[in-house]
């Protein structure tokens, strides 16, 4: 629900600071608190953040696929779920890593052309459009999300 409404409500000077926003009173009454779920999402992305970290410390000289994505901090990632994916399609977007088994158990979708497996840069490719094609950004992610 979004409302984009402002009423003019005459305060006394005490009540100049209240917010004269309908929006706002909506967002923050609506579930939980945005502060609720912005601390949330903060927390879990200190968490994605510190995994990444390890993973990529673990990591740095394996070649070994199978090491690479069975790295409990990778598959931890992956527990985060959805809402990793805009964390996760970011750090792709700087060529940041292996993403690409991690994207297809949380999506259950492989965007990946035949003729694309197995080439890096071509396998990010089709990942990239395919995240910007399903608007896959942290803002479409994070704004639609309810936290229950």
């Amino acid at each position: 629900m979004k409302f984009d409404i402002e009423y003019s409500i005459p305060f006394s000077q005490q009540g100049k600071s209240v917010c004269s926003s309908f929006s706002n009173s909506v967002r923050l009454f609506e579930g939980t608190s945005l502060f609720v779920k912005h601390k949330k999402i903060s927390v879990e992305y200190r968490e994605f953040l510190k995994l990444k970290k390890a993973w990529k410390e673990e990591i740095i000289f394996e070649s070994n696929l199978n090491n690479i994505f069975s790295n409990s901090n990778y598959i931890n990632i992956i527990k985060i779920g959805k809402t990793a994916l805009p964390w996760i399609i970011k750090d792709l977007k700087k060529g940041g890593g292996y993403w690409f088994v991690a994207l297809n158990k949380i999506t259950g979708i492989n965007p990946i052309k035949e003729e694309n497996r197995g080439v890096y840069e071509q396998m990010r490719k089709d990942w990239l459009e395919w995240a910007d094609k399903n608007y896959l950004n942290e803002r479409s992610i994070i704004i639609t999300e309810r936290i229950s």
